[in-house]
This record gives C-alpha cells, structure tokens and sequence, in this order.
C-alpha cells in the first residue's frame, strides 16, 4: 500500500525530461559490465508489434526468449517500451493523471502513459521474468527546465534494475522522445538512458532516496542544482570539464569556461538573453588540441544563457545541445564589442586562422585593418553593406594577400551602421560560403574619404598584382595623376575610362611599363564625373582582358589629352617620355624620345611622310622634328617581318 500512496503522490506533479537526442548506437561504457552489443536484442523487441490482450508477463516470456543473461532482458525490456508506449502530452498539460492510468496494466493496454506509467511497466515486466528491480522518485532537469531554475519536489519517475549484484539505472521515459516547443511528443529512441553511468545521470536526475545516487560520494541537493545542465550528447561524445564544473558563473569582464574536447568533433557556442534573443557576436572558441576555451562577452549587463553544441553523428551540418550554463553579470559589468561571428564549419574547411580573437562590433573613426592567416588555396571575398537599407558600399574595403596573410583594410565613405562580411571558397568552387560577420559603425563625426579602389579579388590573385601604396576609389584629377602597379609575369594592361552616358575617352588614360611593372596615368576630359576599369591579361595569352579595378574619377577641368595608345604598344613594352601631350601644335618644334624592345625599326609618320627615329639599344629619339598640322602616327617594325604596326597616335592642331 505505501508504494501505491507513493506513485500517487509522483503523478500529481509530473515533468517529463526528454532529452533531443536520436543515436541509435549502443553506448558502451567500460567501467561498468556490459560490454554487448544489443543489435539481435533489439531487432527481437521491435519485431513483437502484436501483443493484444496478452498478460505483461507472457509479452515480456517472449520478448526475452532467446535473451542469454540479465543484461539482454533488461535491453529488451527497455527497447520495447521505448518503442511502443508514448508521452501522454494531453493528460500532463491538462494535469488530468490519475492513478488508474498510469498502472502496468493500462500503460500497456493504452500505449500512453507519464514517467511513473513508463516506470511501472518497466518495472513489472522485469519483475516477470526474474529481475529485481525498483521504481525511483525524484527531480528531473527536464521539460520546461532552463538554467538557474529553482529545484523544487520530486517531478520524475524513474528505475533502478539489478544485474549481477550491481545496480544500474534506467529510464525508458527519457529514452522514447521528446516534447517540442509546440508541446507535441516526438517519438525519438535514446540509448543513452539505458544502464547510464549514475555519475552522468547525476546531472540530471536527482533521487529523493540518496541511496540511488549510486554513488560512493553523494551529493546534495544544493549541489545537485549547482551542476550545469547537461544533455546526453555531452558523455557520448566523451567530453569532459577543466575543473570545476557550474551551472551558474557571475562576471564582472570576460569570461572563459574549459572543456577537454575530441579535436575531431566540430562544436558551436550561443548566448542567449532572459527574452530567448540570441546575442550575435558574444562567444568566441578556441581550440588546442582537445582543449577548448569558450570566450564569454554579453552585450550588456544581464542574465544570459550559454549554449555549447555539437554536430550531429548523423546528420552533417546540425548541431544538438551539450550543455548549457548561466552567465549573470554584476554591477560593475560594462559590456563589450563582442566577438566576430564566425561559421566554424568553414573557417576550419577553409583554412581560416585568427592570431587572436576579433570583435564582433568596431566603431570607425579611421581606418580600420585586421589580420587572417587564410591558406593559400583559398579564395576570400569580403562585403560591407549598409545594415539599413542593405546597399553595397563600393571602394570601402582593400585585401591584400601575401602567402597566409591576409589583411582586409576598411574605409567607410560616410556615417552610418554597416554589416562586414567575409566569405571564401576553392578554386574549383563556384560559390563563396560565408565564415564570419562583423557590423561597423561609423559615427557622425567621421571624417570623409576617399574610399579604396574596387579590385576583382580573384583576378588580382591570378596575375599576382600588387600595389606600392594602396590605392584610393575616388580621385580628383586637376591636371594629371600616376597609379602603379607591380606584377612578376608578363601582363599586357589596358584602362576604359566612360561617363555616366556611354562616352569614353581613350586618350585620356595612358598605360605604359614602369621599374616594377606598369604605370597608369590619367587626365581630366573635362569636369565631370568617370569610371575607370583597368585590365590585364597575360601577353602569351590569346584571352579576354580580365577586369582587375575599378575607380571613380572626378575631372575638376578640361586638361590635355595623352597620345592614343594601341594595343601593339603594351605588348612592346614601350615607354614614351615625350611628348607626352597627345594634341600638339602646328609649326612648333618636338623632340619624340621612346624605349622599346622586340622592333628593328620605329617611324614617325606624318601626311604621309616617313621619319625614322634614331635608335640606341632599345631608345628611340628624333630630335628638333617641326611638325605640320594633321595627324602622327609612330609605327614599329617587327624584328623578324617587315610589317609596321601603329603603336601611337597625335593630333597636331
């Protein structure tokens, strides 16, 4: 009779604990003594569906017929009950349990039962066939649990089964299924609530009887709720804590918890407000080897929840809860800028490191430059929009690469809150995935720019381009400016330079090959605003130029124009020094001074009149020439044909 008040007294306040979780691997833990895989056991029980009006002790005779010990009864027992009996949703929110049904007999009967149904099944068909085993009461950190809850009366049922003079414990309501969020059971066996280590369920279940710890050093109820809340996954996937575990931690700045972690199992880290809002940016992980440092930096003062996951055996790409603590900030906490999110999924499949952990939040008020270490097969690809209206900022970021490292310099054009975004891919990819994510702000105050000039990332990449000083997106061009560029192969330039109707101006931007590689001059057409695209391709190549920058070109007055340059004259390697003008004027006198390398002979043409220039080395001069009006031509011929070639071209005005 006392048993039967005491089931009474459970049913009144039942929470049902169940645990998201879906192994369907054996678990077997090598301290205690059952080392047997379960699989012909669990075939045998889920194949007996049909059981109608069949007594509990002859359902039971046959699902442990061809069982060989304790431990495989207890195993069928378990995995048939977990199977086939099924949360009772609708009588536990109603609160209308009664005693009648949650009785062996009509849990059997209905397929529906509470913990204490589950429970008492468990235990009479055990009972039938030979084991000695117990119902036990207590409290659970189940359904509705969140960190930092009180603990208050038994809310859970459970059992105790005895195999060989050892006791183990067991709980088939946990290793069903769960209730969702929209209050629905799903049906989701769970092996790990069979035979589990009483050291791992401690976490979890705290026994009314302290007998049922089963543990030399018993706890307290007290400390009981000061252990973290922990999830099924966290022992199957072996991790462990670096020292003392917590449920609670109170932080004044910064704060690190330590897990020793296979460095194999991928892992991701959340922190969540009072109000269920994920906090963007407050976690950072760091891993050495199998040890794992998780950095704490909420937003603001306030109690939060952290969330540790792991990837999911499986299913690639989900991740399931490991454990969870609360993180209660004290008076003197200021909070903070946060950590760059990142995606690990990537930043480990690209090759991604950071020397040191970056901020999620960066208020501007100059440039801004950070650091990656990004292996060299890897393509990187980075973003900044406007958080508000979602515009792309153009010429507000500069990369540059060299061997592993990788800087991203940012400059934002205007006030404003901005989302920076690093994506990256492989070669042989054709989509960038994105590994991490910061927001900008840039305040009022901040002091207008000229911006960086917009690179096509990939093909900068692929010629090996690279910049003295970096180069700016907006220039005013009063006269005339220079940009360089450097390069170790043999790459053949070309620049388009249009206005916002289509027009363009070939004269007015004018390539030719510097000390290290090519130097781009460019002159105002007239006061106006232009874009500038430049070019490359590799001069062996018969290929399409490839885009490589972009600027904008604000022309403050009309200024001379350069000669028109053809494309024979990038591919010579030619370079004028005078005049550089490209309208000149009748009856004055020029001197025209060119290097080029590969010609047997340069010529000036001019109204149909040839003038061979003078040739020393690779320099060719032509000294006190008085021209007339109409136009020049300066033609190359090739070493080995007699064909000339246009390379340049004057007005002569």
């Amino acid at each position: 009779m006392s048993f039967l008040i005491k089931i009474s007294i459970i049913i009144k306040v039942f929470l049902i604990g169940l645990i998201y979780c879906n192994d369907s691997k054996s678990i077997i833990y090598k301290q205690y003594q059952h080392p047997i895989r379960y699989t012909k056991i669990d075939r045998h029980s889920l194949s007996i569906v049909e059981y109608k009006n069949e007594s509990i002790k002859n359902l039971t005779k046959r699902l442990t017929n061809n069982t060989k010990n304790d431990f495989e009864k207890a195993r069928a027992i378990y995995r048939w009950v977990t199977k086939n009996i099924a949360y009772d949703v609708n009588s536990y929110f109603r609160n209308t349990i009664d005693f009648e049904m949650v009785q062996p007999e009509n849990v059997l009967k209905s397929k529906l039962s509470v913990c204490s149904g589950y429970a008492n099944l468990f235990n009479e068909m055990a009972s039938s066939v030979g084991l000695e085993s117990e119902v036990i009461s207590g409290y659970a950190k189940g359904y509705g649990f969140e960190p930092g809850d009180k603990i208050g009366e038994s809310n859970h049922a459970w059992n105790a089964v005895k195999i060989n003079k050892n006791w183990y414990l067991v709980d088939c309501t946990w290793g069903s299924g769960s209730i969702g969020l929209d209050k629905k059971f799903n049906k989701s066996y769970v092996d790990f609530y069979f035979l589990t280590p009483p050291e791992h369920l401690i976490y979890s279940h705290f026994p009314d009887n302290s007998r049922w710890q089963l543990m030399e050093n018993k706890i307290s109820k007290a400390n009981f709720s000061g252990l973290p809340y922990i999830k099924p996954r966290f022992f199957t996937n072996r991790f462990d804590f670096i020292g003392t575990p917590k449920m609670e931690y109170e932080i004044g700045n910064d704060f690190k918890i330590e897990y020793r972690i296979d460095p194999q199992i991928k892992i991701m880290s959340q922190l969540i407000s009072n109000d269920g809002v994920e906090q963007e940016g407050s976690t950072y992980i760091v891993r050495l080897g199998s040890r794992v440092t998780i950095l704490v930096r909420p937003p603001s003062s306030g109690d939060y929840k952290l969330n540790l996951f792991s990837e999911d055996d499986s299913n690639k790409g989900k991740y399931n809860s490991c454990v969870q603590h609360l993180i209660k900030t004290n008076e003197n906490y200021l909070g903070g800028d946060g950590f760059v999110k990142l995606w690990y999924d990537y930043i480990d499949l690209y090759g991604i490191k950071f020397d040191r952990p970056q901020n999620f939040k960066y208020t501007v008020n100059k440039d801004l430059t950070l650091d990656y270490d990004v292996s060299p097969n890897t393509q990187v690809l980075f973003t900044l929009k406007n958080k508000k209206s979602g515009e792309s900022i153009e010429g507000g970021l500069f990369v540059k690469r060299t061997g592993r490292s990788t800087q991203l310099s940012l400059r934002p054009r205007k006030p404003g809150t901005y989302s920076l975004n690093m994506f990256a891919k492989k070669h042989s990819q054709e989509k960038y995935d994105g590994c991490a994510e910061y927001v900008i702000i840039v305040p009022e105050d901040y002091e207008k720019n000229n911006g960086f000039v917009k690179l096509w990332d990939e093909n900068v990449k692929k010629y090996k381009i690279s910049f003295k000083n970096i180069h700016n997106y907006n220039y005013t061009v009063n006269e005339n400016i220079r940009l360089e560029y450097f390069f170790p192969g043999d790459l053949v330039f070309a620049a388009k330079l249009s206005d916002s109707g289509g027009n363009e101006y070939p004269s007015n931007v004018f390539f030719q090959k510097s000390d290290y590689g090519s130097s781009l001059s460019i002159s105002s057409p007239n006061i106006n605003e232009f874009n500038l695209i430049v070019f490359a391709k590799e001069k062996s190549q018969k290929t399409k130029y490839q885009s490589i920058a972009q600027y904008k070109i604000n022309g403050s007055k009309e200024s001379n124009p350069f000669p028109l340059q053809f494309s024979a004259y990038g591919e010579l390697k030619a370079h004028l020094f005078e005049p550089m003008e490209g309208n000149l004027f009748s009856g004055k006198v020029y001197n025209f001074s060119l290097e080029v390398s590969g010609i047997s002979e340069l010529s000036l043409i001019q109204n149909g009149k040839w003038t061979n220039f003078m040739k020393n080395g690779n320099s060719y001069i032509i000294k006190d020439l008085k021209l007339n009006s109409g136009a020049i031509q300066i033609a190359a011929k090739n070493k080995n044909s007699n064909k000339y070639t246009t390379i340049l071209e004057y007005k002569v005005l």
